[in-house]
C-alpha cells in the first residue's frame, strides 16, 4: 500500500461543479454557450484541468439570457473540474534508474531533472518548478516569469519537450522555447492569433498544434515550424466540428484526431490528420454516438480510452467504468473493445496514460464533488483491456499527467503539485515530494531538455 504525504493545509480539490451544471444547462436550452464569454475557471476534468486534459483555465461562454440558469446553477453547486494533455508516442526519453529519491528540502542538490511551468491568472504571469535527482521539487531559482497579457484558457501543451504553448481569453496563443535552464524565450512572432480558445493538444511527433474551440464548435491546427517553434495556421483553419470541441487527443501514430464535449455531448468527432499539412478531414461515420467527456489516445495508435465524468454531482448518473476503443488504423473509425466499459471502484472524471502505452491512471471524484482514490491500471497490449493495479487506494489527487518519459507522474492539487514514481513494471506510485505553485489554473511538465 502506497502512501502519499501532502502538503500542510492540503485541501483537495472542490471547485467547480458550477461550470458542471452550467454547461449543462446551457447546452440543454439551445447550446447558448456558443454566443458570448464568461470568465469561470475550474480545476477538474483539464486538463480539477480535460484539459480533458484537462483540463487550469477554463471558461464558460454564456449570454446575458442565461442569468437565471447561472444562478441556479450556482445555486445547485458547491465546488469541482478540467482536463489536460499530455505528450505520448513519439518521445524518446526513456526512464533511467530506479527513479528519484525521496526528498522535498528547501534548496535542489541533485541534478535537475524535470520542469513544471504553470500559469497564476491572478498575478498574470507563468511560473516554474523545479525536480531534481536527489528529490528536492521547489520553485525555480533564479526563474524570470514572463508576464503573460491576459489569463490562459484551456490549459498548456509540452512540444517535443522543448516549446511551451497555452492559449489566451484574448483568442491567442503564445509560445516559449525551454532552455536546459528551465529558462523560457518567446517564440518568434508569438502570440498568435485564433479563432477560438478552450482546450489545447499536438500529434505526438509534435508538427501540429491543434485549438479547440468550444464556442465556435471548431478545430484550428497550427503548423508548428521544426527548426524554431513558432506556429503558422494551416490552410482551411479552423475545422468545424459538429459538437463543441472541449477537449481533443491523437492516436499514437498522429493519423487521427479526436474531439469531444465535454459534459456537453453525447458524441465524439473523428478526423484524418494530413500528414503534410495538418488538415482535418472528417472520418467515415463521425460523429460517433459515445458519451465520452474525455478521450486519450496511446502509444500503439490502436486504442482510445475514455469516461463519461459522471459521479453523481448535482444529481447526475454515476458511472464507475472507463471505456476503451479499437481504432480502425485505416479509417479512425472507432468501435468499443472486447469487455469494455472496464469497471472502477470510484467515478473518473480524468485519465493519463504513459508514453509506452501500459500504464492508465484515473483520476476520480465523488457525487460530493470531492476527490475520491486514485486508481491504476495495465493496460493489455493486444486487446487494450484493463487489469486494475492494486495498492494505490490512498492516493486521491484531481488530475495528473506523465513526464516525457514516463518514469513520473505529477499530480496538481489545489496550489500544489507532487511528484511521483511510476514503476514501468506494476504500475505502483511512490511518493517522492510537493510544491506550493500558488496556482489552480494552466500547468506543464517537461524533462530537463
Amino acid at each position: 500500500m502506497t502512501f502519499v504525504t501532502l502538503p500542510a493545509g492540503y485541501v483537495a480539490s472542490n471547485i467547480a461543479l458550477e461550470k458542471r451544471a452550467l454547461i449543462f444547462l446551457a447546452v440543454r436550452v439551445g447550446r447558448l454557450l456558443k454566443v458570448a464569454k464568461a470568465g469561470s475557471r475550474v480545476l477538474g476534468i483539464q486538463e480539477k484541468i480535460f484539459s480533458l486534459e484537462a483540463v487550469m483555465g477554463v471558461r464558460v461562454r454564456v449570454i446575458a439570457g442565461l442569468a437565471v440558469l447561472i444562478a441556479a446553477a450556482l445555486w445547485m453547486s458547491g465546488c469541482g473540474h478540467y482536463t489536460c494533455k499530455a505528450t505520448f508516442g513519439a518521445s524518446t526519453c526513456a526512464p533511467t534508474g530506479s527513479g528519484v529519491s525521496g526528498g522535498g528540502g528547501s534548496g535542489n542538490s541533485g541534478t535537475p531533472i524535470l520542469f513544471a511551468y504553470f500559469a497564476d491568472d491572478n498575478n498574470g504571469n507563468i511560473g516554474a518548478a523545479m525536480l531534481d535527482s536527489a528529490g528536492n521539487f521547489n520553485q525555480l531559482a533564479g526563474f524570470t516569469k514572463p508576464t503573460i497579457p491576459v489569463a490562459i484558457d484551456g490549459g498548456m501543451v509540452v512540444v517535443q519537450g522543448k516549446w511551451l504553448y497555452m492559449p489566451l481569453t484574448t483568442l491567442q496563443i503564445v509560445g516559449f522555447s525551454i532552455s536546459s535552464s528551465g529558462a523560457l524565450t518567446a517564440l518568434p512572432g508569438s502570440p498568435y492569433n485564433t479563432n477560438d480558445t478552450f482546450s489545447i493538444t499536438s500529434d505526438p511527433a509534435g508538427k501540429y498544434l491543434f485549438v479547440g474551440g468550444a464556442t465556435q464548435d471548431e478545430v484550428s491546427v497550427f503548423q508548428i515550424n521544426q527548426g524554431d517553434g513558432s506556429l503558422t495556421e494551416a490552410a482551411g483553419s479552423p475545422f468545424a466540428t459538429p459538437i463543441p470541441a472541449w477537449q481533443e487527443t491523437t492516436d499514437g501514430l498522429g493519423k487521427f484526431l479526436y474531439v469531444s464535449a465535454g459534459f456537453a455531448g453525447a458524441q465524439v468527432a473523428a478526423y484524418s490528420i494530413d500528414g503534410a499539412t495538418g488538415a482535418l478531414t472528417a472520418v467515415a461515420g463521425s460523429p460517433f454516438a459515445f458519451n465520452m467527456t474525455q478521450v486519450k489516445g496511446e502509444a500503439t495508435g490502436k486504442f482510445l480510452f475514455g469516461v463519461t465524468g459522471q459521479s453523481g454531482v448535482n444529481g447526475t448518473p454515476i458511472d464507475d467504468h472507463i471505456y476503451v476503443f479499437n481504432i480502425n488504423q485505416t479509417t479512425g473509425a472507432i468501435t468499443p473493445a472486447s469487455g469494455s466499459p472496464f469497471v472502477t471502484l470510484y467515478s473518473p472524471i480524468n485519465i493519463a496514460v504513459n508514453p509506452k502505452g501500459t500504464l492508465l491512471y484515473s483520476f476520480n471524484e465523488a457525487a460530493n464533488g470531492n476527490n475520491s482514490p486514485t486508481e491504476g491500471f495495465q493496460i493489455n497490449a493486444s486487446t487494450g483491456a484493463l487489469t486494475e493495479i492494486s495498492g494505490l487506494n490512498t492516493l486521491s489527487l484531481p488530475i495528473g499527467m506523465f513526464d516525457q518519459s514516463g518514469a513520473l507522474l505529477v499530480g496538481h492539487g489545489v496550489g500544489s503539485l507532487t511528484a511521483l514514481n511510476v514503476n514501468s513494471s506494476t504500475g505502483a506510485l511512490t511518493s517522492v515530494a510537493n510544491v506550493g505553485i500558488g496556482s489552480n489554473f494552466g500547468w506543464a511538465v517537461v524533462d530537463v531538455p
